[in-house]
């Protein structure tokens, strides 16, 4: 799957898979504390003049550069994987009889080893995305070794979450609670006391966030952006708000409901609202 420089060709079997599979390739890398994998995966999608590369979804970007810097963070992390990679490059070229080859490819290896640590370690501060996106990896990788710093840096910015996102999360965060859901290989797990508390504090600004959007100081936009809800996503808010139980602000609950309730009736008179 990952072997340099045949994968950093366009139809190399990496170069098949999708965003959220290019992670997954990645996650196992970090699971397995293999290091020259984790910057292999990131080494395939480096920009380069002599060609145009791939370019992945915002939350994928971000998922794959936070995983190669949480297992490259240090300096020294960078330079040993790219060692070994450019050795095992030319290595495997050599294999074949032609050193110019060899030699090629372990230049080709080192030069963008060094492109990738400049491209991606930017890419892995979560503030420099749309907080739709910081949202979108959160739930879509749960068992990120980043996660909590995502969460606290999405419970400063909950204000910019779009409405249609909202709902979604805060009915995942209740259902998962302190367990870390099932994904492909892994089993489930619990989360960390830091995980936990960082969630907790992102679940919070969320329902806050949705209350305010609804019938709130953020209502006019919260309007503007009800109107373009399907039926299951309204639905999905008042599911969110029947999750909070106790810890929702009463007072903030009925003009909160209104206009979910004007939006419905909007929708069943355009019969674009289903029995279920």
């Amino acid at each position: 799957l990952m072997p340099l420089p045949q994968a950093l060709e366009d139809d190399s079997p990496f170069m098949q898979l999708d965003d959220v599979q290019v992670v997954r390739v990645a996650e196992c890398f970090v699971a397995l504390g293999h290091a020259p994998g984790v910057l292999s995966t990131v080494l395939v999608l480096t920009p380069r003049e002599d060609s145009p590369t791939r370019s992945l979804a915002p939350s994928c970007r971000l998922a794959l550069a936070a995983l190669a810097e949480f297992q490259l963070e240090a300096a020294e992390g960078w330079s040993t994987a790219a060692k070994l990679l450019t050795a095992a490059a030319g290595k495997a070229a050599a294999s074949e009889g032609d050193e110019m080859a060899a030699s090629a490819a372990r230049e080709m290896v080192e030069t963008t080893a060094r492109l990738a640590k400049e491209h991606w370690r930017p890419a892995a501060d979560p503030s420099c995305y749309e907080a739709d996106d910081v949202l979108m990896a959160v739930m879509a990788f749960p068992r990120h070794p980043v996660q909590a710093t995502w969460c606290n840096d999405l419970a400063n910015r909950a204000g910019q979450l779009s409405l249609a996102l909202l709902p979604g999360f805060l009915r995942r965060a209740t259902l998962a609670g302190d367990v870390v859901p099932a994904t492909g290989a892994f089993p489930t797990q619990l989360r960390t006391e830091r995980e936990r508390l960082a969630l907790r504090s992102m679940a919070a600004a969320a329902r806050a966030a949705l209350l305010r959007r609804l019938g709130g100081e953020d209502a006019k936009r919260g309007e503007a952006e009800l109107s373009q809800l399907p039926s299951s996503a309204v639905v999905a808010c008042f599911r969110a708000f029947a999750d909070m139980g106790d810890d929702i602000d009463r007072g903030a609950l009925q003009p909160a409901l209104i206009p979910l309730l004007e939006r419905l009736g909007d929708l069943a008179e355009a019969r674009e609202l289903p029995a279920k």
